[in-house]
């Protein structure tokens, strides 16, 4: 069963260690538990294994911002938008001053108590991506 894949932009950076250190930065177009389809700043490598650092629209009580990190492999890569088949991913904080990788726009407003909470009642990345996919939709007109 194919998964939705949610119209969900955020500004990210990739990095691979795989024939040499590449890295660079973009954006997500559409995220699932499953799958990540972003916006590269140059042309990748089918079958590269990566790691994707996502700024997550949330901070915690004390500031902190945090990146939800996937790790993956390119299954398809044309024009500089890439597509990435998720094997694992975790949630990490960032600390420090907001810096150009945090995300902004009205529907970044998330608190993480929002997001706590859906991921808590849904225990499920998937659906998670599908509520913030709903807010921004409200809060943006699309």
């Amino acid at each position: 069963m194919k998964q939705t894949l949610y119209p969900i932009e955020l500004p990210m950076r990739y990095e691979s260690r795989a024939h040499g250190s590449v890295k660079g930065f973009g954006r997500t177009l559409a995220i699932n538990r499953r799958t990540v389809r972003f916006a590269s700043d140059r042309d990748l490598q089918v079958g590269l294994s990566v790691c994707l650092v996502i700024s997550w629209p949330a901070q915690l009580a004390d500031g902190a911002g945090l990146s939800l990190s996937m790790f993956g492999w390119i299954e398809q890569s044309t024009r500089g938008e890439v597509e990435v088949r998720v094997s694992s991913h975790e949630f990490r904080t960032r600390r420090g001053t907001r810096s150009v990788d945090q995300p902004s726009g009205p529907w970044c407003n998330l608190q993480f108590g929002q997001i706590a909470q859906i991921q808590a009642e849904t225990k499920d990345l998937h659906a998670v991506f599908g509520q913030i996919a709903q807010k921004r939709a409200v809060t943006t007109g699309y």
